[in-house]
C-alpha cells in the first residue's frame, strides 16, 4: 500500500493556514466557510491588523482583502495576522512583531532592497 503521511493541525494553526492561503487571493479568505470552520468572522480574529492596514488603504473597505498594493506587502501582512490571530478559548503564542506593518501611507512605498546572500555553492 502507499505511504500516507498526515499532519494534525489544531484550529488555531488551521486559522493561520486559511489566511495563508486566504489572502493571495484578490477576494481574500472565503467568509462563509471561514465562519463554518471557526464560528468567527475573520474581523474577529484579526481585528487590530485589519484596522492598521486599512487606514494604509491596503485592506479593501468592503471586506478583509488586500488592495493591489497590498498584496504587495503579504509577508508582512500575514506576520501581523499570526501575531494578533486568536480564538476564544485557545491561547496561541504571541510572539511580539516590530516593524512587520508597512509605514503609514503604505500605498506607493517601494518595498525594502532585496538582500542578496552569499553563494556557497549549493542550496540553502
Amino acid at each position: 500500500p502507499p505511504l500516507v503521511l498526515a499532519e494534525d493541525l489544531d484550529r488555531l494553526v488551521l486559522m493561520k493556514e486559511s489566511f495563508l492561503m486566504g489572502f493571495r487571493t484578490p477576494s481574500g479568505p472565503d467568509e462563509g466557510l471561514f465562519r463554518r470552520r471557526f464560528g468567527l468572522d475573520v474581523g474577529e480574529c484579526i481585528p487590530e491588523t485589519l484596522k492598521r492596514w486599512r487606514e494604509r488603504g491596503l485592506i479593501r473597505p468592503e471586506r478583509p482583502a488586500l488592495t493591489r498594493e497590498g498584496i504587495l506587502f503579504l509577508n508582512p501582512f500575514l506576520t501581523d495576522c499570526f501575531a494578533e490571530a486568536t480564538i476564544p478559548g485557545v491561547r496561541g503564542p504571541k510572539v511580539p512583531c516590530r516593524g512587520t506593518s508597512p509605514p503609514v501611507g503604505g500605498v506607493g512605498v517601494k518595498p525594502p532592497a532585496k538582500k542578496t546572500l552569499p553563494n556557497r555553492g549549493g542550496f540553502y
